[in-house]
């Protein structure tokens, strides 16, 4: 007899990082869920850590390309078929097409789109590839019973281009004691997440070193690292990379820094209507943040003056804010401070009771 799960969830990457899932799959398991949830396991996959809720991986062939996204879909499909579920989570366009297996069945199927998939920076210019990928998410559509996103921005967008309502549930942190203002120089700067283009990582490097008494350091990996790191050697003493860290081991690096970067190209409307999870992590930190002047993040900036907003990714633009702001500690012991009210009232506490009531 196959095990029965209230609740399955599908996801193309590996667990290990994946805080937004683990961070849903466990509210679902402490709400009383029998949970799994399914990644993938790659050749530098490391050992799990132990969750409330089950988890499993699959291994491809592939890794990427036609081939990858065709392996995956067969292997989910494959993987589903020996076990029992009545709720069916898919997450994002990648794992959108399994939801064509259950349609007319007792199975409800629930899309969670963590991001505008065809509009990433890697679609670019790439017109055919967007053009499938939009086609996956209208085939789907009509499979999939609740439709979820990160933000009201890409809620709005979904809504009209799925022609359905579509639900707000934010990836918040849950909320933790904020530290106390203090301010020293050299300045801490930190970026935390995956070393991808688009995410003003070369501008970020060289305005630092432009500046004295800034530090920077870089929590992640991806396929930026070796060119980052050639470009910061000559900064090894103000710039360092920790590689990806465990969640608990981000909060305590975290936890050294006096202000976090989030600075976005708006050549990807995946990236202008944003909300990164990084934004949250930060100010769940007692980080003021230093971002882009982008819809979802001008709000709460505003609202709050938790940071500080950027009208673009230019090295001149962020080196001019890092000197404003080290010749002005008050102003970021103030913004410190109110990164708690930002915490109050956004927090996964809050949010997690959102998710529930959808199952």
């Amino acid at each position: 007899m196959s095990a029965f799960y209230d609740i399955v969830c599908l996801v193309s990457n590996d667990i290990t990082y994946d805080r937004r899932m683990i961070r849903i799959c466990s509210a679902l398991a402490d709400a009383g869920k029998k949970v799994l949830l399914i990644g993938r396991e790659l050749p530098d996959s490391k050992a799990l850590d132990s969750y409330s809720f089950d988890v499993d991986r699959i291994s491809c062939k592939y890794n990427r390309g036609p081939l990858f996204y065709a392996e995956l879909i067969r292997r989910l499909k494959k993987y589903l078929k020996g076990v029992s579920f009545s709720n069916l989570v898919v997450t994002d366009l990648d794992t959108a097409l399994v939801a064509r297996s259950y349609k007319n069945t007792d199975v409800k199927v629930y899309c969670d789109l963590h991001e505008y998939f065809e509009e990433t920076p890697e679609l670019i210019g790439k017109y055919i590839k967007k053009w499938i990928w939009s086609q996956v998410g209208q085939q789907s559509n009509s499979s999939i019973d609740v439709m979820y996103t990160v933000n009201q921005s890409l809620a709005d967008i979904f809504s009209v281009q799925y022609n359905r309502k579509v639900v707000v549930i934010r990836n918040l942190p849950d909320p933790m004691d904020q530290r106390s203002c203090d301010i020293s120089i050299p300045l801490k700067t930190v970026y935390l997440g995956v070393l991808n283009p688009g995410r003003g990582l070369e501008s970020i490097i060289r305005a630092v070193a432009n500046v004295k008494e800034v530090e920077l350091t870089i929590i992640g990996d991806g396929p930026l690292r070796l060119s980052l790191e050639l470009l910061a050697k000559d900064y090894r003493d103000r710039i360092k990379f920790t590689g990806a860290l465990q969640p608990s081991a981000i909060s305590k690096e975290l936890s050294k820094h006096h202000l976090g970067w989030n600075v976005l190209d708006n050549k990807s409307k995946s990236y202008y209507y944003s909300l990164a999870n990084k934004f949250y992590d930060y100010i769940n930190h007692g980080l003021p943040v230093i971002t882009m002047d982008y819809p979802e993040y001008k709000k709460i900036v505003n609202h709050y003056n938790c940071g500080i907003l950027l009208s673009d990714d230019h090295v001149e633009t962020i080196a001019d804010q890092l000197v404003r702001l080290k010749d002005n500690t008050a102003k970021i012991i103030a913004m410190q401070s109110n990164c708690a009210s930002v915490i109050l009232e956004h927090n996964w506490s809050i949010e997690s009771k959102k998710l529930l009531s959808l199952f």
